[in-house]
């Protein structure tokens, strides 16, 4: 393991350091679950990583006592957490916030202590006006509580360098990736000049990297490397960045890390630059999964949606994109709209000032350019006077004949419609309309059918290739 100075504080910190964001939900709220993501914080620390980084909120209160039950087995290591000035906005309510983290993870001090989540000069000047969290904070650090007070931005990177300038904390910790490195980059270079420690979180850009490897191949230092690799070698080559924080879940990942930091890291001009030269505006507008945008009062699921974008960003701006993100990734319904009442408060809240109400606007667009087509599809099934035929009586078949109602306000059905399917339990059953019942498929054929509906998505590929036969006698054969 490499190992830094941190600043002037004298510590010596792990290159890699250990982000206690990203702990699995179905183990982190179990007993037995976070005893098994405590042995895996002490593996990182037997690994030689010995920066671990937490808050008093993550995973959902549960990140502090996962380090607790970690740290009894430990020794010789360094604990970071925070106090958000939304949640303790004075100095008394970051002492009470302090004492918390001290009982949940069984420490007599707080290593390095955060003023988290500053997003502008105007909330950092909130932190440090008389009677603000960072007096809290100092106070307890008279009193052996804290050994050194830092503050974790989201700002640009002019505002980072205005408040390391004015000297009030010993390090920083703040996003940094090949997406957004440019622009952070002035106060990595301002905290370098300065002697002021640097942690960087988000290296993979909240899973945005890891995701589009083949966006992001560029960023690699040779044929053999991972994007991965590249992404987390790029930020601690950087000078003046001292440990990079990555949200480990499981061991496989872990040791990943650990690999793809063991080689030296040199720092090299030529392909910092080559890496800058293949940057362009749309990568730098990248959502990274932060999450702070959440809290939406109409309960959107803000981060969701603007992953979803980044892919639309991707991939040439494409409705299918942003589509198949919502379906298949965020199991998200693409019947509605999102009711998005533009009150900006996930603005006001989100690390890179995205113009996320605009975003929703855009996804909301092709949503509607969704349903548009699928209400078409519905009227050329059953608005038009032919005979069709579903194979496949399952939940999907009767939801399309529900929508063309819903949409059509119950308009009469025009087509002649026919039912199959191969299971011989449902034949006489009618589960769209009285007279009409499913049949078996050995009848399809006999009916002059001009379309053939294949109501499962799932198994398509499969009906498909047991009923095109029917193709050449003039039926069209297609999914819903």
């Amino acid at each position: 393991m490499i190992y830094r100075e941190f600043g002037k504080t004298g510590e010596k910190l792990s290159v890699l350091g250990f982000g206690g964001i990203r702990f699995p939900k179905e183990l982190y709220m179990t007993e037995p679950g976070r005893e098994e993501l405590a042995e895996l914080a002490v593996e990182a620390w037997k690994n030689g990583i010995n920066y671990f980084d937490t808050a008093p909120s993550y995973c959902n209160q549960k990140g502090e006592l996962i380090y607790g039950m970690a740290f009894r087995h430990m020794k010789d290591f360094y604990v970071s957490t925070k106090s958000q000035i939304s949640e303790d906005p004075t100095a008394d309510d970051v002492r009470r916030r302090l004492e918390t983290s001290l009982r949940r993870m069984g420490l007599e001090k707080i290593h390095f202590y955060h003023m988290w989540c500053i997003l502008d000069i105007d909330q950092y000047r909130r932190v440090i006006a008389p009677g603000g969290p960072y007096w809290g904070a100092l106070k307890a650090k008279e009193e052996g509580l804290i050994d050194h007070i830092c503050f974790s931005a989201h700002c640009r990177g002019d505002e980072i360098a205005e408040i390391i300038r004015d000297g009030y904390f010993e390090g920083v910790t703040l996003g940094y990736n090949v997406i957004n490195g440019r622009f952070r980059q002035e106060g990595v270079d301002a905290a370098r000049e300065a002697g002021i420690g640097v942690v960087t979180m988000n290296p993979l850009a909240g899973g945005v990297i890891p995701r589009n490897q083949d966006k992001f191949s560029f960023v690699r230092e040779h044929e053999g490397q991972s994007v991965c690799e590249a992404a987390l070698r790029y930020n601690a080559a950087t000078p003046g960045i001292n440990v990079v924080l990555s949200g480990m879940s499981n061991r496989e990942e872990l040791y990943q890390n650990i690999r793809a930091l063991e080689e030296p890291l040199a720092y090299h001009q030529d392909y910092r630059r080559s890496v800058a030269l293949k940057m362009d505006g749309m990568y730098d507008r990248l959502c990274t999964g932060c999450n702070y945008c959440q809290g939406c009062p109409k309960e959107i699921e803000v981060s969701k949606l603007m992953l979803s974008y980044n892919q639309y960003l991707l991939n040439g701006q494409k409705d299918s994109s942003i589509l198949y993100e919502l379906q298949n990734v965020w199991k998200a319904s693409l019947e509605e709209t999102v009711p998005c009442v533009a009150c900006q408060r996930c603005e006001q809240k989100c690390t890179q000032h995205l113009n996320i109400v605009e975003r929703i606007g855009e996804i909301n667009g092709v949503l509607n350019r969704h349903i548009e087509q699928y209400k078409n599809h519905l009227k050329d099934i059953f608005g038009t006077k032919r005979r069709v035929a579903f194979y496949g009586m399952g939940g999907r078949a009767e939801k399309v004949y529900a929508d063309y109602q819903r949409y059509f306000n119950g308009e009469a059905v025009k087509a002649q419609l026919f039912l199959f399917d191969k299971n011989p339990g449902k034949h006489g059953q009618e589960p769209f309309t009285k007279g009409v019942k499913i049949g078996p498929p050995k009848d399809l054929e006999k009916l002059g059918l001009d379309l053939l509906v294949i109501s499962s998505t799932v198994y398509f590929d499969e009906i498909y290739q047991e009923l095109k036969y029917l193709e050449p006698y003039g039926v069209t054969i297609e999914g819903v």
